[in-house]
């Protein structure tokens, strides 16, 4: 078996960007699924400042990069740089997957997809109350799933303003994450904020330690 690092001339590349990044975690799962799969691709990781993303993209392009993981924060602003957006990612407003097709950056929404896909397995969502903390791209997937499913949902957020856009834009309920404790009788609760990406980082909402599904992929997750 090809050990990952140990490219060729033949390898494909791809890389997350983020800011900041879980680089080991990351590394890990990709580059262990190309291995068990026995296909020549090699995954990267990359912390890339948002006031940086457009020379970063600029540089992954030139480099020739197949395809790219999109993290936070870089989910919304990374639109304006796209070549082609998906019918879901215009609707979300948001993406996660870039897959580079001849020196075009298409972008993808999957996190929609596997959010719903794994709540599904549990719950049926039609119908069900919902509570998605955060409001940024992750959030947006989510919310977008929900509602496509026929569930009620309220988005909560530290920053009110991106809460009351979130909402507005979905036509759900919104409100501030510090008003968390009201919300008690919700079937399914999403954590779709950054908390869980840093070790020391702490969250001083209540459902905070009751969530249904995070999709943090950080080191204190």
């Amino acid at each position: 078996m090809r050990n990952y690092q140990f490219p060729n001339q033949e390898t494909k590349l791809c890389v997350t960007i983020g800011h900041p990044v879980n680089k080991q975690k990351s590394l890990f799962m990709h580059n262990a699924g190309y291995e068990a799969l026995g296909i020549n691709y090699l995954y990267l990781v990359r912390d890339i400042a948002p006031e940086r993303l457009a020379e970063g993209l600029r540089a992954l392009k030139e480099f020739g990069v197949a395809g790219i993981s999109v993290s936070m924060p870089h989910k919304v602003e990374i639109l304006k740089h796209l070549d082609v957006q998906t019918d879901a990612v215009k609707a979300i407003g948001a993406c996660n997957t870039v897959h580079s097709v001849e020196g075009k950056l298409v972008g993808y929404n999957s996190d929609w997809i596997g959010a719903i896909d794994c709540l599904k397995k549990k719950i049926t969502l039609r119908g069900k109350k919902t509570l998605v903390l955060g409001a940024g791209g992750a959030a947006r997937a989510i919310v977008y799933g929900l509602k496509e499913e026929g569930a009620r949902v309220t988005v909560l957020n530290r920053d009110l303003e991106k809460a009351k856009k979130l909402g507005q834009h979905f036509s759900v309920e919104w409100g501030s994450i510090n008003d968390s404790t009201k919300y008690y009788d919700y079937d399914v609760i999403v954590n779709a904020t950054s908390v869980g990406t840093r070790k020391s980082e702490e969250c001083d909402c209540y459902l905070c330690r009751f969530l249904g599904l995070s999709v943090s992929s950080g080191e204190a997750t």
